[in-house]
C-alpha cells in the first residue's frame, strides 16, 4: 500500500514565522524610514513604469486590437521583447476552493488524504473541480502552507491565456467564471463569505478583487479581498510596505495615475494602506499627508466619497505639498495638467521655493458633461477620465472622430485630460530626479467597461489605455530627461480577468458585432451551447480566475528579473504569480524587501509552495 502523503513546511527564507513580528510592528510611516532599510543593490534600471489594464484579459485585448488596428496583436505591449502571463487569485479565493475541496477550516494539515497524488497529476472531476476530493485536514491559506493549484490549476484554466493555451472550454468556464453554489457552505452549514456576508448567492464568484491583486503586485503579499496593502485577517499593525515606498526609501520619485478615482483600489494599494478598500477619504488623507507621492492624477472631483471636502480644499488653497490642477469648466484638461506639470517640473530644475509635487483631480459633475452615472451603478458622479458618447459612460462612438477611416473615439469631457496626457505629464515631472523614478498607471475604467459586458465600453476604454502605453514608450525613445531603453522598464500588466468574454468571429477593422450576434449567458451555472451566428458572448459581470497577459520591455537583464519566476510555482509551464511582479520589480531596482513594514524580520522573499512527497 501507498504510503500516506507528507507536507514538507517551507515559507519565505527569512522565516515568516516572524508574522507575530508583521502584526505587532511599528505603524509609522513611510516618511520616518530611513533609506537604510531598503540598501541599494547592483539593479539593471534606475526607472521602472507600471501599467495596470484593469479588470481585462487577452479577449479584451484583442477586441480592441481588431477594430482598431484589424489584428489581432495591435496593442503596444504585444510588440514588447518579452510576453509572459500570470495567475490573479488571493487569499479568499484561494479559501473558498479549499473550502470546495471538503476542507473545513484552520492551518492542521498534519496528514494529507492518499489521493494527493491525483491532485498532482490535475486529476480531478471537471464539472466539479474540487468538491468532495478532499474530505480530510483544513487547509485555509498561510504563509508557511500554500499550494498554488488551490488558487489557479492550469488542469482547468490553462497553461496560457485563452485563446493561447486552454483545456476543454466548458471546463474552463466552470472554474473561471461560473457561481459555485457550495462555493462557502458545508453540508447546511453556511460560512462567513468575502466582504463580511454569510449568503453565498453574491460571493460565489471565482475572481479576486482589484484591492487584494494590486497589493499583492505592490507589496508580494496575497491577502483577503478589500484589503489595501494590509495583511490578511486584519491585523492591528499590518500595513504591508510597497514597492512606491521602499523606491521613494531609495530617493526615487514616486507617482501614481488613474483613469478612475485616485484612492481606487489599485492605485491605492502603491501609495495608502487600509483594512478596507472602501475607507477611500481616509486613504486620501494618508496619502497628501504622509506617503506623500511626488505625482497623484486620477478622477474623484468632489465626491466626498474619494476625498473629503477638506482635504480637496486644503489642495485647493495650496497648503499641502502640491501644485494642484483640477477640473475646470470650459478648460481643456490635458492642457491645464501638461502645464501644470511643465511648471512643477521647472521648479524642480531651478530648486527654487515653487512646488515641486503634482496633483491633478478630475473627473466631477458638470452640467452638460457626459460623465454621468450608469444605470447598473458602476459609473458614479465622479466620473471616470475616459472616452465616452452619447450621454453615458460608453466610450465607442462609432459618428465620432474619424481614425484611419473607421469609426473612432469620441472623448466625452475635454475638460478631463486623456491618460495619455496624464502619463506625459506625471512622467514629466518624475523623469527630473536625479536618482529615478517608480509610477504606476492604470487604466481603471477598461473594469468598469467589462463589468455590465458593454463592448463598446471596453473598446474605448483599452484605446485610452494603449495610448498612455504608447506615449510613455515614445517618451523613454525619445529620451526624455535621460530616460532610455537601457535605464528603464516599462511594464503592462493586469491585475484580474472579468467578465469571461470570449470572441467566436473576426469582424475586421472598424466592425462591431451587431446585437444579434452577442450573447450575454450571465452568471449562470449553465454553459450554453453556441449558435453559429454568435461572434461573442459574456459568461459573468463578475471578476474571473483567468490567466492575465504580462508584457515588459527593457534592458535584458531587467526581463531576466520576470523570467527566473516563470514555473516556480507550476512547474513546466512560463505561468508566473502576481506577487513575482513585485519582486521582479524590486529587482530591477537594487530593493531588498523586508518581512516588516519597519524593516525587521529579515528579506521578504517569493513564497515558496508547500511540496508533497509521494513515496
Amino acid at each position: 500500500m501507498r504510503p500516506s502523503p507528507t507536507l514538507t513546511r517551507l515559507a519565505y527564507a527569512a522565516g515568516v514565522a516572524s508574522l507575530l513580528i508583521i502584526g505587532g510592528c511599528d505603524d509609522s510611516d513611510n516618511n520616518s524610514t530611513p533609506a537604510s532599510a531598503t540598501p541599494a543593490v547592483s539593479s539593471p534600471v534606475k526607472n521602472v513604469i507600471l501599467f495596470i489594464a484593469d479588470g481585462s484579459q487577452l479577449e479584451h485585448e484583442i477586441a480592441y486590437s481588431r477594430y482598431r488596428y484589424g489584428t489581432d496583436n495591435g496593442v503596444l505591449g504585444q510588440s514588447f521583447p518579452y510576453k509572459g502571463w500570470n495567475t490573479t487569485w488571493d487569499v479568499s479565493l484561494y479559501n473558498q476552493w479549499s473550502w470546495n475541496a471538503g476542507r473545513d477550516g484552520g492551518t492542521d494539515i498534519s496528514s494529507i488524504p492518499a489521493n494527493m497524488a491525483a491532485w498532482n497529476s490535475y486529476n480531478a472531476t471537471p464539472s466539479s473541480p474540487w468538491k468532495d476530493m478532499f474530505p480530510g485536514p483544513a487547509m485555509q491559506f498561510s504563509e508557511g502552507y500554500m499550494l498554488p493549484m488551490l488558487g489557479y490549476d492550469p488542469n482547468f484554466g490553462g497553461t496560457a491565456p485563452f485563446p493561447l493555451g486552454s483545456p476543454s472550454e466548458p471546463a474552463a468556464e466552470r472554474y473561471q467564471a461560473i457561481p459555485q453554489p457550495d462555493l462557502y457552505t458545508t453540508p447546511g452549514t453556511p460560512i462567513i463569505a468575502r466582504w463580511g456576508t454569510t449568503s453565498p448567492s453574491t460571493n460565489e464568484y471565482p475572481g479576486a478583487d482589484s484591492a487584494s491583486t494590486a497589493t499583492a503586485m505592490a507589496t508580494g503579499r496575497k491577502t483577503d479581498d478589500g484589503n489595501i496593502a494590509w495583511l490578511p485577517g486584519d491585523p492591528a499593525g499590518g500595513k504591508l510596505k510597497t514597492i512606491a515606498e521602499y523606491a521613494k526609501g531609495q530617493g526615487k520619485a514616486i507617482g501614481v495615475v488613474t483613469s478612475v478615482p485616485f484612492t481606487h483600489a489599485t492605485p491605492g494599494c502603491f501609495v495608502s494602506h487600509n483594512v478596507s478598500r472602501g475607507n477611500s477619504a481616509a486613504m486620501a488623507t494618508e496619502i497628501i499627508d504622509e506617503v506623500v507621492p511626488d505625482v497623484v492624477i486620477g478622477s474623484g472631483l468632489n465626491k466626498v466619497s474619494y476625498i473629503s471636502a477638506a482635504d480637496q480644499a486644503r489642495l485647493a488653497a495650496g497648503t499641502t505639498a502640491y501644485q494642484y490642477v483640477a477640473r475646470t469648466a470650459a478648460v481643456d484638461g490635458s492642457t491645464a495638467l501638461l502645464d501644470a506639470a511643465t511648471t512643477v517640473a521647472a521648479n524642480i530644475a531651478a530648486n527654487n521655493s515653487g512646488k515641486k509635487k503634482l496633483f491633478g483631480l478630475f473627473g466631477g459633475s458638470y452640467a452638460g458633461d457626459l460623465n454621468n452615472p450608469v444605470a447598473n451603478g458602476y459609473g458614479n458622479a465622479a466620473g471616470a477620465m475616459s472616452y465616452d458618447a452619447q450621454g453615458h459612460m460608453r466610450h465607442h462612438d462609432p459618428t465620432g472622430t474619424v481614425v484611419d477611416g473607421l469609426g473612432g473615439f469620441t472623448y466625452g469631457a475635454t475638460e478631463n485630460p486623456t491618460l495619455a496626457a496624464a502619463t506625459e505629464a506625471a512622467l514629466k515631472v518624475l523623469s527630473k530626479d536625479s536618482d529615478g523614478f517608480f509610477v504606476m498607471v492604470e487604466g481603471g475604467d477598461i473594469d468598469w467597461g467589462n463589468h455590465p459586458n458593454d463592448y463598446e465600453w471596453n473598446l474605448g476604454a483599452w484605446h485610452n489605455f494603449d495610448l498612455a502605453c504608447r506615449k510613455a514608450s515614445d517618451m523613454v525613445t525619445a529620451g526624455t530627461n535621460g530616460m532610455t531603453w537601457e535605464n528603464t522598464a516599462v511594464i503592462i500588466a493586469t491585475d484580474h480577468g472579468n467578465s469571461y468574454m470570449r470572441l467566436h468571429k473576426y469582424y475586421g477593422k472598424g466592425v462591431l458585432p451587431p446585437a444579434t450576434e452577442r450573447l450575454v449567458v450571465k452568471n449562470t451555472a449553465a454553459v450554453p451551447n453556441l449558435d453559429a451566428n454568435i461572434g461573442v458572448r459574456w459568461s459573468s459581470t463578475k471578476h474571473t480566475n483567468e490567466l492575465v497577459t504580462l508584457y515588459a520591455k527593457g534592458p535584458e537583464a531587467a526581463l531576466n528579473k520576470l523570467r527566473q519566476h516563470e514555473g516556480a510555482w507550476h512547474h513546466g509551464t512560463r505561468i508566473i504569480d502576481n506577487t513575482h511582479i513585485f519582486f521582479a520589480m524590486c529587482d530591477m531596482l537594487g530593493i531588498t524587501p523586508k518581512v516588516s513594514y519597519d524593516g525587521s524580520g529579515g528579506t521578504l522573499t517569493p513564497l515558496v509552495p508547500a511540496t508533497v512527497a509521494t513515496d
